[in-house]
């Protein structure tokens, strides 16, 4: 993805209320050092919304994000944003635990992260330049770069028969970039031959930093606030009033 900043025409709030410290408000700041997200508990890194008296940092994101969204990755049903302490429960798209803000439709069970909502629905690998890849669930099947099994939502080809891991294809490696003129695939992205060795592991702001190429995703609902459009403040009187404690 492009990378995923925000647009010159849309700029981010310096100072917004949140209901995860409702004594001070949260401030915008640019730390180089990893976090802890008092929001949705998953590590960041860099950018974050924080107060600094009562030790608070907040993704981005989690700190802007709608109380629903509607998305192509769940069509069914809205999504709707939800404050719960669980040890429990999976984010259906990367397969890692809930806990905090995350989105869900409990009629269908199904969680995830507010991160992992902003996933491109399609990315362009250099390694595969002849077809998109679409973030979409499926069988077990061997990642193509790491060749470990991908058990959860993953980019796939499906004229290709094709499936890299969300790690894998957003993970800093540098081979998300295409050229102007893409040329033939490389010989290790033909499934029978030698594999990238597996990048390092990488945590959900990570993804969000790194670039690939992509067409605008169909599957964005409300706009916010990290390169996606405007957003709105979870903790404002219109939207906080409507996230389940």
């Amino acid at each position: 993805m492009a990378p995923l900043n925000r647009s010159a025409s849309s700029p981010k709030p310096t100072i917004i209320r949140h209901f995860t410290d409702p004594k001070h408000p949260l401030h915008l700041v640019d730390i180089p050092s990893e976090f802890l997200c008092n929001g949705c508990s998953a590590l960041g890194f860099g950018v974050r919304y924080r107060c600094h008296a009562c030790d608070v940092d907040l993704h981005e994101f989690c700190a802007t994000c709608p109380s629903a969204v509607q998305s192509a990755l769940h069509p069914k049903h809205p999504l709707t944003l939800v404050n719960l302490p669980v040890n429990d429960r999976f984010c259906d798209l990367c397969g890692d635990l809930v806990n905090g803000l995350f989105y869900a439709c409990e009629a269908c069970e199904f969680d995830v992260h507010p991160l992992c909502t902003q996933l491109p629905l399609h990315v362009r690998l250099t390694q595969h330049p002849q077809h998109l890849l679409k973030l979409q669930p499926g069988n077990p099947a061997a990642c193509a770069l790491c060749r470990q099994i991908c058990t959860s939502w993953r980019y796939r080809c499906d004229a290709c028969s094709l499936d890299i891991h969300l790690e894998c294809v957003l993970a800093g490696d540098g081979d998300q970039t295409p050229s102007a003129a893409p040329p033939p695939p490389p010989s290790h992205m033909n499934r029978s031959s030698s594999m990238l060795p597996p990048p390092p592991p990488q945590q959900h702001q990570q993804y969000l930093n790194h670039s690939v190429s992509m067409p605008s995703p169909s599957h964005q609902y409300q706009q916010q606030q990290m390169g996606y459009g405007d957003g709105c403040a979870v903790g404002s009187s219109s939207s906080s009033s409507n996230i389940r404690r």
